[in-house]
């Protein structure tokens, strides 16, 4: 369906990017249908935006997880991270655990 086509998207561009950084990803959760979230008005247009939630593998190392966000935000499907849950490993405080970032994800 149409209505789903920017999930795939956006799946797509984010496994890439965790690909190149050596991330795994253990989940994707849209929530809500697309065009349900709330709109907002930039410079006289509207734009509609969703909400994804991204739960991360534990065991990444801090820089990697860095330059992954990166990734994101200067990803070309405007996407904005809008929170970032995370944990130092107690076992190695450079690495990263418990992971979940969540984007903003503008609709077209």
């Amino acid at each position: 369906s149409q209505q789903y086509e920017y999930q795939d998207q956006v799946v797509n561009d984010i496994n890439t990017y965790a690909k190149k950084y050596g991330i795994d990803i253990l989940s994707f959760d849209f929530g809500a249908k697309p065009g349900i979230a709330p709109n907002s008005t930039t410079g006289g247009s509207t734009q509609q935006k969703s909400i994804v939630q991204v739960q991360l593998n534990d065991g990444i190392p801090y820089d990697s997880f860095l330059k992954f966000l990166k990734s994101i935000e200067e990803n070309i499907t405007k996407m904005q991270l809008t929170g970032i849950a995370l944990q130092p490993n107690p076992n190695n405080p450079s690495l990263v655990q418990g992971s979940i970032i969540e984007i903003e994800v503008f609709l077209r």
